[in-house]
């Protein structure tokens, strides 16, 4: 596909899909999925929360052959996208010297795809691990998870999990999941402390390994668990302190379906995530390798979250 004078490179972003930089530290992506949209921007109903959830309903017909009639309660809610993008010159003469060990077009494209995800990752995190966003839907744990004889991670994540549900009346869509985020440290600290290996050499099996993280996602009732050790700027994108469970789903239903959030792409304009294109530019005699998504990073609700923090 071509574009202007730039030219629509699927063949190397096939290649980065296949090959990602950075492959299961971009863990915000799973708590905000993509979600192609048709516009720039515009608004859109979403499900709203009150006392119309959990009300009693008379649902006995009248002597009148009437029933009763409920309303189905919404909000309004709007998304701009925004087009960002990194270009990298891929040197003619470098180019062909280097043709017989990497492709440099892939490899500079790799670079830019990296940079751009690890700027996402970190605006994902400034919201889902926002102790502002989420101050009516947090909890601190009683014992950190680095004490490793007297912690209980289990229970910690079972009442938020219980908090959660409360959060959103129950209302889990089909397709629904309920998962956990955190730093590497996370995942070090639930390793090695008592509460899991309990549960994990349960029955007097010798077990020689460490739990996995789909056996930590068992062990914790959630579908799954995610663990990031993604730095940016020298500090860690992902708070060490913190541990965050979410209702995520790849339903479109947002009148319906409560989820904590979506990644919204503008189609139109970038057709993926993460489209690349080159162009030619003499002047430099190089080949320019552009990267770009135009997206927005949107909250639908913090009910949908509930964060444990002091977990270290």
């Amino acid at each position: 596909m071509q574009r202007g004078s730039a030219t629509f490179r699927q063949d190397i972003a096939d290649v980065l899909f296949e090959n990602a930089l950075g492959r299961g530290q971009f863990v915000g992506e799973e708590i905000m999925p993509v979600m192609p949209v048709g516009v720039h921007s515009g608004n859109f109903a979403k499900i709203a929360f009150g006392q119309v959830k959990t009300k009693a309903v008379d649902d006995k017909r009248s002597t009148a052959g009437n029933f009763n009639q409920v309303t189905h309660e919404t909000t309004e809610d709007n998304f701009t996208c925004v087009e960002r993008g990194l270009e990298e010159p891929v040197d003619e003469r470098n180019a062909r010297i280097l043709a017989n060990y990497f492709d440099a077009e892939t490899a500079a494209a790799a670079h830019c795809r990296y940079y751009l995800r690890l700027n996402r990752e970190a605006r994902i995190a400034a919201i889902a691990f926002s102790t502002t966003v989420m101050s009516s839907y947090t909890t601190a744990v009683s014992t950190s998870w680095d004490t490793a004889a007297t912690c209980t991670p289990v229970e910690d994540v079972a009442k938020a999990k219980e908090n959660l549900i409360l959060q959103i009346n129950g209302l889990l869509g089909e397709g629904a999941r309920i998962i956990g985020v955190g730093n590497l440290t996370a995942r070090r600290h639930l390793k090695v402390c008592t509460d899991i290996k309990n549960r994990h050499y349960s029955g007097g099996n010798v077990n020689s390994q460490d739990p996995t993280d789909a056996q930590l996602a068992e062990i914790l009732d959630l579908d799954a668990v995610y663990f990031s050790g993604a730095k940016r700027a020298g500090s860690y994108i992902w708070n060490a302190s913190r541990f965050g469970i979410y209702a995520v789903s790849d339903s479109v239903q947002f009148s319906s379906t409560p989820m904590f959030g979506k990644t919204m792409l503008y189609r139109d304009n970038t057709p993926t995530d993460m489209m690349v294109e080159s162009y030619r530019d003499e002047t430099r005699r190089s080949d320019i390798v552009r990267v770009m998504h135009d997206s927005t990073e949107k909250l639908l609700t913090a009910r949908a979250g509930h964060l444990l923090t002091n977990i270290t």
